[in-house]
């Protein structure tokens, strides 16, 4: 729209201005010439002023706010001021995101310019904007100053999710962050009640279920408690990796039981469970959103090392055991020496949030929906156990 207001205004000056008045008859062809060099030369000051103004606004749109970070996660189908910024961001790279086009929408074009950008820096190329490239977005603007110079020291901020499973879609709008100090706050946490908490997920489940067509899961409290037990076990693993004093978290689940059943059907027949099929879904999630922290502006924290799930060589036990405890050795080195972080700003979800996001990343995820939308599957139970500032969702079905 702006170029296309300036073509028009050009075109009028070439209309009005351009056009020579008319002369009499003694006007020779000496004052002729120079009454049109005179009206040239203001056109070419009128256009040379237009290119700046152009320029100007070019620039503007294509400049990061100073109040800006990055601060949530962020994938195909996402809009917002913060895509736009990502969107300037980028565009400092033609060969990363050759198009350079400043939409607000995160789509294929964006997508393919955050897998360029994870190539060149070494991160695995998904082209989703998650906890890691997200740390070295951030990373780069303090380093470089490609964003305009903010009040030291600097501050950054963590996304508001790092769920592993299920991956978590983001928002398509903003969220209201505290954009000064004088606003930042450690809020206390919340008082929850996971029991209560485990009911809501449950009964947001069975609405997806009768949007689906389908009969709703009946709530079975003893497949609760074993549900409670398997988040126990995987709460041990998480400890030291989801410390909230760090700024480099690494949280882990997994279907696999090693307290008291391996599988799934192990541990209902541990119970003396009584079921014909069963399903399970797990998720991790953080109970705080956000989490600001503080740094001098000429000593940035490093960034968090990248650690990839150590995949099974084959289906056994055994190669599932050793591919576990190889990923949790993994996350244990990944923490070693890191210091704690200075947080400046610390909000909680409230039990409403967490529901509803267990349960939408279960929907956005194939196969957990797939257990969620199983008719023959009638009996359900969630187990919720903390750990540190997360928590962890197991959510059994059984048919009977």
């Amino acid at each position: 729209m702006i170029k296309t207001f300036i073509y028009t205004l050009l075109i009028a000056l070439f209309v009005s201005d351009a056009l020579p008045q008319k002369i009499s008859a003694q006007t020779g062809q000496d004052v002729f010439t120079r009454d049109i060099q005179a009206q040239i030369q203001i056109i070419q000051q009128k256009i040379s002023a237009l290119r700046s103004q152009l320029a100007a606004i070019q620039n503007e749109r294509t400049r990061i706010d100073a109040s800006f970070v990055f601060t949530r996660n962020l994938g195909i189908g996402a809009r917002g001021r913060d895509v736009e910024n990502l969107q300037r961001f980028l565009r400092q790279f033609p060969a990363i995101y050759p198009e350079g086009l400043i939409t607000g929408h995160f789509g294929p074009l964006t997508t393919r310019a955050i897998m360029r950008f994870q190539q060149e820096n070494n991160i695995r190329a998904t082209g989703f904007v998650g906890p890691i490239t997200l740390n070295r977005i951030n990373y780069l603007l303090a380093k470089t100053d490609a964003r305009p110079e903010a009040a030291s020291p600097a501050l950054n901020a963590m996304p508001e999710t790092q769920e592993l499973t299920p991956s978590i879609a983001p928002p398509d709008t903003d969220r209201n962050l505290p954009r000064t100090p004088s606003q930042f706050a450690l809020l206390p946490r919340p008082a929850y009640d996971f029991n209560i908490l485990a009911l809501n997920v449950h009964n947001l489940i069975n609405q997806k279920r009768r949007e689906a067509g389908l009969s709703e899961l009946i709530w079975d409290e003893f497949i609760a408690k074993i549900a409670i037990e398997h988040g126990l076990d995987q709460a041990r693993d998480n400890t030291e990796t989801t410390n909230p004093d760090l700024l480099c978290q690494y949280p882990l689940i997994r279907h696999e039981g090693f307290s008291f059943g391996f599988t799934l059907g192990d541990r209902l027949r541990a119970r003396n469970a009584i079921f014909r099929s069963a399903a399970e879904n797990l998720a991790i999630m953080p109970l705080t959103k956000n989490l600001i922290f503080q740094h001098p502006r000429n000593n940035p924290p490093p960034l968090c090392p990248v650690v990839d799930t150590v995949k099974p060589i084959n289906d056994s036990q055994e190669a599932k055991t050793s591919a576990h405890q190889e990923t949790l050795r993994l996350n244990l080195k990944a923490i070693q020496g890191l210091q704690p972080t200075n947080w400046v700003n610390r909000e909680w979800k409230t039990a409403d949030e967490l529901a509803k996001s267990a349960v939408e990343g279960w929907m956005n995820s194939e196969g957990h929906r797939k257990n969620i939308l199983t008719p023959a599957l009638n009996f359900g139970g969630v187990g919720i156990v903390e750990v540190n500032n997360h928590i962890i969702l197991v959510h059994k079905f059984v048919r009977r």
